[in-house]
């Protein structure tokens, strides 16, 4: 087992982690899906907290280091010979509007068409949502970079 743990000075926050390699390939896992869920006031620093500047080590958020951890782990795995699959969305809900930030070819996001389910099972999700299947942290990055942009779109509109 190997524990990880780097200040966010541009936050404030630590972030700790651990992971245990499995014993064989043949060994199985229950995946769960992830939520990072952000709330608070307009300018608390939300974004900030979340992506910080990902250019810069010291001053990562909480989603660019996370993100890390997953690619490595996933190349320690795969080269003991499990598959996976890996897979982004990513979503904004907006004075109660969610929007789909990495849709294309819509403006803003098409808000109006997305509703948020929950399953008897205790699933939720977000019908018609656009998933991108990534391999790489770097495809992630221009993943985070198309979803600030159609964040950006979207605070421009509003302020229009």
């Amino acid at each position: 087992m190997r524990a990880f743990r780097r200040p966010c000075t541009a936050c404030g926050l630590t972030f700790t982690s651990s992971t245990t390699a499995p014993s064989s390939a043949t060994t199985s896992a229950h995946v769960q899906p992830v939520c990072i869920f952000a709330y608070g006031q307009t300018g608390s620093g939300k974004t900030y907290t979340m992506m910080g500047n990902p250019e810069l080590d010291d001053q990562k958020g909480l989603i660019p280091r996370s993100l890390e951890q997953i690619f490595q782990a996933s190349q320690t795995l795969n080269a003991r010979g499990w598959k996976y699959k890996i897979q982004v969305s990513m979503l904004e809900i907006y004075n109660e509007a969610i929007k789909d930030l990495l849709v294309r070819n819509c403006q803003n996001g098409a808000s109006s068409k997305y509703s948020i389910r929950h399953e008897a099972n205790g699933d939720t999700f977000v019908p018609d949502l656009t998933v991108v299947d990534v391999i790489s942290i770097d495809e992630v990055s221009s993943l985070l970079r198309r979803a600030a942009q159609m964040r950006l779109h979207t605070l421009l509109s509003d302020f229009s």
